[in-house]
């Protein structure tokens, strides 16, 4: 039985009450709150401010985003963002999205993060979902500004550990590594996306000589 399962399991019978939601909230997520109106916002350069925001506060901005991420970073893939699933994992505590924006508001990048708490030792870490920056702003140190802030907010609401994945297409192990990451695995990725079963070897198996 999962954690959230487990809390709903204790209040069968009683009516729920927005207290008792964020209760559920906070003992599923590890006691920790994503109160993102009260983070205080960042700066990078005198030029962007830097914050976290919820999904359907700028969901139009936000969407055109994701989209051309995936399109960079998954370039002939089908797009069939689950946004329901990213709005409940925020209303869990366990999805959060930072931006940069521009001092007319407009936003130059966006990250898009998890929290996931290990099975193993229990830690909890932050994984990236997601990094887009508009292409104007690429040569800039923007990237790092908005990941040093968003770890310092993640390490504040209790993560001890962070993880940023790097694509061939984005090279963003530059970044990590110019951030103190340690590389610790490499990615690899087979897609099928016909649905067919394949029995096909994927390397050479025995002698073709009988």
């Amino acid at each position: 039985m999962d954690g959230l399962s487990m809390e709903l399991a204790k209040r069968v019978g009683q009516v729920l009450t927005l207290d008792d939601a964020k209760a559920i909230a906070r003992a599923v997520t590890g006691g920790h709150s994503l109160a993102l109106e009260s983070i205080a916002p960042g700066w990078h350069a005198d030029a962007f401010t830097l914050q976290p925001i919820w999904l359907d506060s700028e969901f139009s901005a936000l969407e055109a985003h994701r989209l051309k991420g995936l399109c960079e970073v998954h370039p002939g893939e089908p797009v069939d963002v689950c946004w329901e699933r990213i709005r409940e994992l925020e209303r869990l505590g366990r999805y959060v999205i930072f931006v940069a924006r521009w001092a007319d508001g407009r936003l130059a990048a966006s990250l898009w993060l998890y929290f996931t708490r290990s099975l193993n030792n229990g830690t909890l870490t932050v994984t990236d979902d997601m990094l887009y920056l508009e292409p104007e702003v690429r040569n800039s140190l923007l990237a790092v500004g908005l990941c040093r802030y968003a770890e310092a907010v993640m390490f504040g609401l209790g993560a001890r550990a962070c993880t940023l994945q790097s694509y061939n297409v984005n090279k963003a192990g530059r970044l990590a590594k110019f951030l103190g990451y340690q590389k610790v695995a490499d990615l690899y990725r087979k897609a099928n996306y016909s649905g067919e079963a394949s029995l096909t070897p994927t390397r050479y198996q025995g002698s073709t000589n009988g």
